[in-house]
């Protein structure tokens, strides 16, 4: 709504105080002519149009008044809870989940409060990859999967972005404290993901604009690569109960995928991870192994390493294993890590040195 318009009540005004006039004027001069016993009625009649007049432009006035009141201006998101209504320019913002941070991040919005994912690595930090000026005066609202709703409220947020996976079951209360928004990395990639929660903060042309910056590396990388595309490359994660390989449809296997390089047949699958026992280790065999650790002292990552079937590996023996940061190998989930990821695989794959079967 606009702005209430001063001329428009000046203007009322001035109607109202010339109808009083006439309406005085002509009632007084019929009371003139009329009988003694009729002045009485006449001037009850008076008395009440005046009061019908009065009240009804005071009603025309603060209908005025209250449909020009400023509003703030909103617009409609879709996500995947239907439709919801957020502010154009919202200021206060939580952001739970990686995905959610990034996106505040990547667009220069520094969130009030923010729930990430650190895995079992740096729990009640902020991942290791998000810029420590970034990350100054933001919250701690707790991990992902348990964001504190108390928090939450206490900051007053116009805003909240999350994940349909971990928020789907809180999404009502969520509502209640501000407009919410939710998005499945899950289900899509995180180019879509990320134009989401650009157009929930208004900033969807530069969302764009990001996206665009990671094509031109994607496409650069591409270009200096060559005919090296063709190097399979397998990504290994150590937890400390439990070693996955990371298939295609996993946030590095896409970055992967954009990049067009090649995977080895036990991850070209469409699916996001497989665990594997001693028994497997060969099918983390690769050209290349990238190996995310979140855990240093892992025992198992010691069992894995030393055992005969791991030293026999073709990656191995060509010493082509890398370790590198498992939060956004495999935590990220926004254009931060994306751009991180391919900042690896130009450091380590850019200059071809081994020899590529086939």
């Amino acid at each position: 709504m606009g702005v209430f318009n001063l001329t428009y009540f000046s203007v009322g005004r001035i109607t109202f105080v010339w109808l009083v006039v006439i309406l005085v004027t002509v009632t007084s001069r019929a009371i003139c002519v009329l009988k003694p016993q009729e002045v009485t009625v006449t001037r009850i009649t008076f008395v009440w149009l005046v009061v019908i007049l009065v009240t009804v432009t005071s009603w025309g006035f603060s209908t005025q008044i209250a449909l020009a009141t400023p509003t703030p201006e909103v617009h409609l998101v879709q996500h995947l809870l239907g439709k919801t209504w957020v502010p154009a320019h919202p200021q206060r913002i939580i952001a739970l989940g990686n995905p959610a941070l990034e996106a505040a991040l990547a667009l220069h919005i520094q969130p009030i409060g923010a729930a990430p994912w650190v895995g079992a690595g740096n729990p009640g930090n902020f991942p290791a990859y998000i810029p420590n000026v970034a990350k100054e005066n933001i919250i701690y609202l707790g991990d992902v999967n348990q964001p504190s709703l108390e928090k939450i409220l206490l900051l007053q947020p116009d805003l909240i972005l999350g994940n349909f996976v971990e928020h789907r079951e809180i999404y009502k209360q969520l509502s209640q404290i501000a407009p919410t928004v939710l998005f499945d990395l899950m289900r899509t990639t995180w180019q879509e993901v990320f134009r989401g929660y650009g157009q929930a903060l208004g900033k969807a042309e530069k969302a764009e604009n990001v996206i665009n910056y990671y094509e031109k590396r994607v496409t650069k990388f591409q270009q200096v690569m060559g005919d090296c595309l063709r190097t399979k490359v397998s990504v290994v994660r150590f937890l400390p109960n439990e070693v996955r390989l990371y298939m295609k449809a996993s946030f590095c296997g896409t970055i992967l995928q954009d990049l067009r390089l090649a995977r080895p047949s036990s991850q070209d699958q469409q699916k996001w991870k497989e665990s594997i026992s001693l028994e497997a280790i060969p099918r983390a065999d690769g050209d290349v192994l990238f190996l995310a650790r979140g855990d240093s002292h892992s025992r198992l990552y010691k069992k894995f390493t030393s055992n005969p079937l791991w030293q026999k590996l073709g990656v191995v023996k060509s010493q082509k294993v890398y370790q590198v940061n498992y939060e956004y190998w495999i935590g990220g989930s926004g254009p931060l890590a994306a751009n991180l990821i391919v900042d690896d695989l130009f450091k380590y794959l850019v200059v071809c040195q081994f020899s590529i079967d086939g």
